[in-house]
């Protein structure tokens, strides 16, 4: 069975918060801002005008990412994780595509991202999705000490 892909509801919020703890400390330290916004999805994310979506396969949440509310037109993509057991099943890229359904439905025309440079398989991913690197000129103030990459992707 393939992962089905819906919004977020109150009992997945303990599924958002490990998923994401484990795929960010596994390569980078946990921030505070990632405590904050995973501690508290529904006030930092959904109660601002944001998204979650959340991938299942078989009952289990096995995918997450937040659409967040930027300025104007344009929302960040973030908090996006597979389980590490289900990556390469092809759950990122329909993660990707529900949140390209949901920014839009936002009214957002550009969907952001801020990364790392040593994710070569999400980059990659962000890429075949129709993000583009941005140059250094045009990145915005990140408050994550590990993100040397930002992307964008108009609708």
């Amino acid at each position: 069975m393939t992962a089905t892909t819906r919004l977020f509801q109150p009992d997945d919020a303990k599924a958002f918060y490990d998923l994401n703890v484990a795929w960010i400390t596994q390569h980078f330290p946990l921030e505070d801002k990632d405590r904050k916004v995973l501690e508290h999805p529904q006030s930092e994310i959904i109660d601002k005008g944001g998204r979650i979506v959340i991938a299942e396969k078989d009952g289990a949440v096995v995918g997450t990412a937040a659409l967040i509310q930027m300025d104007g037109d344009r929302v960040e993509l973030a908090k996006m994780c597979v389980d590490a057991r289900h990556r390469g099943a092809g759950i990122g890229k329909a993660i990707l595509s529900h949140v390209d359904k949901e920014a839009a439905d936002m009214g957002a025309k550009t969907i952001w991202l801020e990364s790392n440079s040593v994710l070569d398989a999400a980059l990659r991913l962000y890429e075949r999705a129709g993000y583009r690197q941005l140059t250094e000129d045009d990145f915005s103030p990140s408050p994550y000490s590990r993100c040397n990459t930002q992307m964008e992707k108009q609708l």
